[in-house]
């Protein structure tokens, strides 16, 4: 008071408030000056908080201590040294109440905020700061698809008909083949790039593969070697991982040991603002002639949540070299969502022509199914009835099969696109066709 403020003081603890604080509202500013103490720092904010939010209109100051005072020390010891109270007065900072919990805007706000919306890097494939995979089965291609899609991004070429705007700074790292079997593959697919597109060769430098060393053992947690090598390459925009399988330790089947090693690498994404393409490989269980669905894939929807874009691979039965390929998510606009479209493989790239008419037929072996040899022995290429059907399959056939499974082959083969049904009782066969 002798300094000419008004003091007040209160009988409880450091951390204790009154009930009541009503006679401080008439004040237009407080400042709060508690002990140089845990419990001290601690009761200030908590008391400043109050106060800020019972009267919002009044200003709130906390002080802080100087670091070369000793615990517990307070204004009356400050004052007693001689010092001046309006030169601590002077360094106290106006309290705001922080906000708990998600920081929250108005839709106006929102809008005049100025995020910027992730531009695609391969469009419906990878935006920028996303997670994308390509799954499948074993031996299918998803080593030749990731390092071909890591070349294309570095080049800035389109990549499978998906556009690529520019070149990007691509941190492939590999557990699938050795140092020779990647130099092989690399160098003819870069032979085969650059024989379309010349002018782009120096821009095969914006890709960074790893080395397979004696130290690197696969099934072991890889992940810190992975930031390592990200911190150290810090100019990465894309980060290809093939594979997810052998990069880590933990059970991705899984989901709480899955749900650790994805929230490492949502980390490492925010982190280093890179988006990453994980490959992924697809459970074993299921019916070989499914379409193409993100349930197929190992994590399942724990893993395919944190993804921001999907695509799958398969084998199809009209050739090792033809592939179904189908992207199955893309949290932007995506033209190909959910369209099936052939791959064809000529041993070194994937080139795509075109989408399916029918999926389910690329899984289904003709010389496999009595449905289809039952339909090549009818030898009809025109229209027929059940009844023609009917007698073909009870009567010619060897061995014959009843009336029942007779039908029931017409309802598949005309789910399988074999058939077409033209109305009730009438049928035309479907010619056989890739596309």
């Amino acid at each position: 008071m002798s300094a000419g403020y008004n003091a007040v003081t209160h009988t409880n603890g450091a951390t204790s408030i009154p009930k009541d604080l009503t006679p401080l509202n008439e004040f237009k500013e407080i400042i709060i000056i508690f002990d140089n103490d845990k419990a001290g720092i601690k009761g200030q904010d908590k008391l400043a908080k109050c106060l800020k939010r019972q009267f919002p209109s009044i200003t709130i100051k906390t002080t802080k201590w100087d670091k070369s005072y000793p615990d517990g020390f307070d204004v009356s010891d400050y004052l007693i040294q001689g010092n001046d109270l309006n030169s601590l007065i002077a360094d106290a900072q106006e309290f705001q109440i922080p906000h708990g919990g998600y920081k929250v805007m108005s839709v106006n706000e929102f809008v005049k905020a100025g995020f910027e919306h992730p531009d695609p890097i391969v469009r419906e494939l990878l935006q920028a700061g996303g997670i994308a995979s390509i799954a499948g089965t074993d031996g299918v291609g998803k080593s030749f698809y990731a390092l071909q899609f890591a070349m294309h991004c570095a080049t800035g070429i389109d990549f499978l008909g998906y556009e690529i705007k520019r070149p990007h700074k691509v941190l492939f790292i590999n557990y699938e083949l050795t140092n020779g079997q990647m130099l092989r593959r690399m160098d003819k697919m870069r032979e085969y790039i650059t024989s379309t597109y010349k002018s782009r060769v120096s821009l095969f430098d914006n890709l960074i593969v790893s080395l397979m060393t004696d130290e690197m053992r696969l099934f072991q947690d890889q992940w810190d070697d992975i930031e390592e090598t990200i911190d150290d390459w810090n100019e990465s925009e894309v980060v290809i991982i093939d594979n997810l399988y052998t990069s880590t330790d933990k059970d991705v089947s899984d989901n709480n040991r899955l749900q650790e090693l994805l929230g490492t690498i949502s980390h490492l994404r925010s982190k280093y603002e890179i988006s990453f393409l994980l490959v992924n490989h697809h459970i074993k269980n299921f019916d070989s002639t499914q379409r193409l669905n993100k349930d197929m894939i190992r994590g399942g929807k724990v893993f395919t949540d944190l993804c921001t874009n999907v695509a799958q691979l398969a084998q199809s039965t009209y050739g090792h070299e033809t592939k179904i390929f189908k992207v199955t998510k893309s949290r932007d606009e995506a033209e190909t969502l959910f369209v099936p479209q052939l791959l064809e493989f000529n041993g070194i790239v994937f080139e795509n022509l075109g989408a399916v008419e029918n999926e389910t037929l690329h899984y289904i072996d003709p010389k496999k199914k009595s449905e289809f040899e039952a339909l090549r022995r009818f030898g009809s290429e025109g229209r027929f009835s059940t009844e023609e059907w009917v007698d073909h399959c009870t009567e010619f056939l060897s061995p014959p099969v009843s009336e029942r499974t007779a039908k029931g082959w017409l309802r598949k083969l005309i789910n399988w696109g074999r058939l077409k049904k033209i109305e009730h009782g009438l049928y035309q066969v479907v010619p056989m066709k890739v596309l």
